[in-house]
């Protein structure tokens, strides 16, 4: 991502009001196969990462300096695939990955 971009911008700009995040993961920290940054800021347990060694396969698609395949490089159907044809990319990307929420919800039980 470019330093100027939006994403990063808006980063900045969000710890500049809330101050840094709480917890910090990728969904390949669970369990789930590529990587997609995210921050979250509250009051909770942090839950346990337990990542998963990739396969071979998964390995391949990968970026050669990445562990894990980032999620603006996957296809579109590839993710969130159960629901490819019921929402659009932009719904599926914005589903929480079911190892983080799984992990999420026992530490926080």
């Amino acid at each position: 991502m470019h330093p100027r971009s939006p994403g990063v911008f808006f980063k900045c700009l969000l710890k500049n009001f809330i101050g840094k995040p709480a917890f910090v993961f990728d969904p390949w920290e669970f369990g789930d196969g590529y990587q997609k940054r995210t921050a979250l800021w509250g009051n909770f347990k942090d839950p346990v990462k337990t990542p998963v060694p990739m396969t071979d396969e998964a390995k391949a698609k990968a970026n050669s300096h990445l562990h894990t395949i980032k999620f603006d490089y996957m296809k579109s159907k590839d993710i969130h695939p159960e629901s490819f044809g019921e929402l659009d990319g932009q719904a599926r990307r914005a589903i929480t990955p079911q190892g983080f929420a799984q992990a999420f919800f026992k530490a926080n039980q």
